[in-house]
């Protein structure tokens, strides 16, 4: 029984683990622009939609074909 319960709480523990590992990246996706390195609060600062800052003015596809290219 002893055994068991050792085993649940390294499984339980892993899984938290996990999960908050999984929330970070996300958190990061919604909130963070990776090209420039600006918050999605900074961004809204200076005026500018972060979904279009995002999608259209650093389009991460685009940096990965110029990597590709260069």
């Amino acid at each position: 029984m002893l055994f068991l319960n050792i085993v649940t709480g390294i499984l339980l523990d892993t899984f938290a683990e996990s999960r908050e590992k999984r929330n970070s990246i996300e958190n990061d996706k919604r909130n963070f622009c990776y090209i420039c390195g600006m918050n999605k609060s900074d961004i809204e600062k200076n005026n500018e939609n972060y979904k279009t800052h995002t999608e259209i003015r650093h389009c991460p596809w685009k940096y990965a074909f110029y990597i590709y290219i260069v």
